[in-house]
Parts: C-alpha cells; structure tokens; sequence
C-alpha cells in the first residue's frame, strides 16, 4: 500500500483512515508537533530518552504524514482483525 497513491483517491483514502484528505491535513500538524515532543523525551517502548533522538536512515515511514496516515489506518482497521 503506497500512501502517494492513496493520497490521489479521496474515496479511498476516506475508506481506510475515516477522514478526508482535507480533514487529514488540518490534523497533520498538530500531529507532528505531539510526535516532536513525544520523541525528544521518550523512546518508543515508553522509557525516558538517555541521549538524543536521531532518525535511522533506513526507516520504513520516512515522512510523518506517512507515520499520520498508519496510525489512523491501524486504529480504524486493526478492530476487524
């Protein structure tokens, strides 16, 4: 699944995250300014951070619209599993 082509489907972006493209948009910063903060002190198993947050090149959700975009996919689609 390739969040670009999503993104170009209204319909179907609508149908996998419950939120239109414009809606999801708006939430984009708010988002990145919490993920921000989160990062600067915690690590990703909920620890406090000892040295500071530095990105892994090979990561596999490059962009925080992408990281946006999975955590409203799971959170609307993971229930039916």
């Amino acid at each position: 699944m390739n969040y670009n082509d999503i993104r170009k489907n209204e319909k179907s972006f609508k149908a996998l995250t419950s939120y239109s493209i414009s809606e999801f948009d708006a939430l984009l910063p708010y988002f990145e300014a919490e993920l921000n903060t989160y990062l600067e002190i915690y690590t990703l198993n909920g620890k406090k951070r000892q040295r500071k947050y530095t990105p892994r090149a090979d990561k596999q959700l490059p962009s925080v619209s992408e990281k946006l975009f999975f955590v409203l996919y799971y959170l609307k689609n993971n229930p039916t599993q």
